[in-house]
């Protein structure tokens, strides 16, 4: 189920399967600087992908969005709530 607000024509859903922390701070209204801070003390659900070699760190596209239709849990609990998906 899509959750009203992302399909709402004036919040576009991205069409990357992974989005970078800049685009996915942009499609949830949230500074860069904060999103790293939640990613690193557990707030954002959703964990990083890296490739081997690499510092990018990126986020899925699916992932982030339905974690924001779960009203956006810490991290222990999107992961138990992934868990049981």
């Amino acid at each position: 189920m899509t959750p009203e607000i992302l399909t709402s024509p004036a919040v576009p859903v991205p069409t990357k399967l992974l989005l970078t922390f800049t685009e996915a701070a942009a499609l949830l209204n949230l500074s860069r600087s904060l999103l790293y801070e939640m990613a690193a003390d557990g707030r954002l659900g959703p964990v990083p992908v890296r490739f081997p070699k690499t510092r990018k760190a990126l986020l899925g596209t699916d992932e982030l969005l339905r974690w924001v239709s779960a009203r956006c849990p810490p991290r222990a609990v999107w992961r138990a709530m992934e868990a049981t998906r």
